[in-house]
């Protein structure tokens, strides 16, 4: 009956333990979020904006964040909100996702222009760290 309980209270040191590298991740968070035209190759935003021109050529993101250490991946998609008919309500236009590995604490996506130029309407960004949801920058094309 010991050996019973002794197994099972280490099973559950074990797991535990396995789960302490998950916990570290829910640590890593969005701090802040700039749109613009441009960015630096320092991952400073230029023209922070957040409205646009249909004949932008792109849209920059700069993000920064805390506990890049627990940073595997980051993603960020464009969902145009309400661009009226040219696209349903909510529709994802664009994804990128950038492989990180490094302890900056800032990344950049840049969304290039449609042939047609950006849809007048409301958009934003999602960003996700590790496959959760982070923070969200709206804009608008007007």
């Amino acid at each position: 009956m010991n050996w019973r309980l002794l197994t099972l209270a280490g099973a559950v040191a074990g797991s535990l333990l396995c789960a302490a590298p998950l916990a570290a991740r829910a640590d890593s968070s969005v701090t802040d979020i700039a749109l613009g035209t441009g960015a630096t190759a320092d991952n400073e935003i230029t023209g922070e904006s957040t409205k646009f021109a249909p004949d932008t050529a792109d849209i920059f993101c700069v993000l920064e964040f805390e506990g890049s250490d627990t940073v595997k991946a980051i993603r960020g998609m464009l969902i145009a909100v309400d661009v009226g008919a040219k696209a349903p309500p909510n529709f994802k236009v664009l994804e990128k996702t950038l492989d990180f590995n490094n302890d900056s604490g800032n990344a950049k996506f840049d969304f290039s222009k449609p042939n047609a130029g950006w849809p007048v309407g409301k958009y934003k960004v999602d960003v996700y760290l590790n496959d959760k949801l982070a923070k969200s920058a709206p804009f608008t094309v007007e």
